[in-house]
């Protein structure tokens, strides 16, 4: 939540040139071009050496956003830096007639495409460049900057016609310094939002909203300038060239902040590590036993030559043993028969209906007897043995049973009794014949 106390730093920056405000609009100070050079060679470098840095930490980000500042910074730079050779008259043998028309219509160009800047950084901000093209796009794009912004700056000093209404002191070049005012002063608006909304905000970001107030001050200040290098002329110079200081201690301070945190990251790695392998090392044995039990019930549920299955409720059949394979004689595969239906090997459907009744009411069931169909059609006489499975809730997940083939033991058991009846049949003849 953006609370009001959270604008105060925004607005003592604000407040704080507009208190001198008042002595520099009584003033009668009136510099030279010689001045004028001074500030734009110093402001010129800054505004390289803030591209430069910025570019830097777009080198670590990859980051759009950083990118798109650092060409912004690049192009004020070149602008400043052709504006402060021709404003050094002493090397010059004549003055051209549009001097003035061109300061001030350069300056108006540089201000504009840094406003413009901010503004698309904010529409790529969080897009990034691949680690391998960063290097490639940030040396091409600036360097296309600087030559476009020196091209431009040469293009209007050389420039024997220029608009009138950049004319320092017209109501046309006031309204265009107050719409610059306005456009910086609604970045700073998007910046701010955007800058209190962070959870981790950075230092990097907050510097380039006090740069923006800078250049909103510099704009009011020159307003009001009637003529070169007068009290307002100068001093809005001036702001612009402190408002430079705050993005290069602000990617100062965003690269110390970065390797705090990747000091913690680290740190907590290692402790992290330490407690893994302390967990690992206690848990060794117990994994060993777990995988040593594994095994062997792997074992015996491979091998035992009982069936052993897991169904769901409507008798899908989920896991079955490899035994099955010598239940069935090789007819059945446990892949041929899981994801299908036990019913389907039913041989008789009352068989079926009588176990369901009996596993409902009891909720498991014991040696039921149960014939089931071979792949060639031979029948199997099987003893079932079936208990339900609770999830975690109490409620019926799946079902879990064994199944023995029976069928030699049912024949033997039929062979037993008809040698039982035939014995019965000749002791009741012997008596008779007696």
């Amino acid at each position: 939540m953006n609370r009001p106390v959270n604008y105060l730093p925004f607005v003592a920056l604000f407040f704080l040139p507009l208190l001198f405000y008042p002595s520099v609009h009584f003033s009668s100070w009136r510099s030279s071009s010689d001045v004028h050079a001074f500030f734009e060679f110093a402001s010129s470098l800054l505004a390289i050496t803030v591209g430069i840095m910025v570019l830097l930490h777009f080198f670590t980000t990859g980051r759009w956003f950083f990118l798109i500042i650092s060409i912004g910074f690049v192009f004020v730079g070149a602008e400043e830096f052709i504006q402060a050779v021709f404003s050094f008259n002493r090397i010059w043998f004549e003055t051209h007639p549009t001097f003035g028309l061109a300061i001030s219509a350069a300056w108006l160009v540089g201000q504009f495409t840094l406003a413009a800047s901010f503004f698309v950084a904010l529409i790529f901000r969080d897009r990034e460049i691949v680690q391998a093209k960063r290097g490639r796009k940030a040396v091409v794009y600036n360097i296309i900057s600087f030559i476009c912004a020196a091209s431009v700056a040469l293009l209007i000093f050389y420039s024997p016609f220029l608009p009138q209404f950049v004319q320092l002191g017209s109501l046309s070049k006031k309204l265009l310094e107050l719409s610059l005012a306005m456009l910086f002063f609604v970045a700073f608006v998007f910046y701010s939002n955007i800058y209190l909304k962070q959870q981790s905000r950075s230092p990097l970001f907050w510097s380039i909203i006090a740069c923006i107030i800078f250049w909103i001050q510099a704009h009011i200040f020159v307003f009001d300038s009637q003529a070169f290098y007068d009290a307002h002329w100068d001093s809005s110079r001036l702001l612009v060239m402190l408002s430079y200081f705050f993005p290069i201690f602000g990617v100062w301070s965003e690269t110390i902040k970065i390797h705090r945190s990747v000091q913690l990251r680290i740190i907590e790695l290692a402790n992290e590590i330490t407690e893994r392998l302390s967990a690992e090392q206690a848990g060794k044995r117990v994994e060993e036993e777990l995988k040593k039990s594994e095994e062997k019930y792997r074992s015996i549920f491979e091998n035992v030559q009982d069936v052993y299955f897991e169904t769901l409720f409507n008798s899908t059949i989920l896991e079955i043993s490899p035994s099955i394979e010598f239940v069935t004689k090789g007819q059945y595969r446990r892949t041929d028969l899981i994801g299908r239906s036990m019913y389907d090997f039913y041989n008789d459907p009352n068989e079926r209906h009588t176990m369901l009744v009996e596993m409902n009411e009891k909720g498991c069931i014991t040696d039921f007897e149960v014939q089931f169909k071979n792949r060639d059609g031979s029948i199997l006489t099987c003893s079932l043995s079936l208990k339900a499975k609770l999830d975690a809730e109490g409620q019926p997940e799946k079902i879990i049973g064994s199944m023995r083939d029976i069928s030699e033991r049912k024949r033997m058991e039929k062979e037993l009794k008809k040698c039982e009846e035939k014995h019965r049949l000749y002791s009741s003849s012997g008596e008779e014949l007696k």
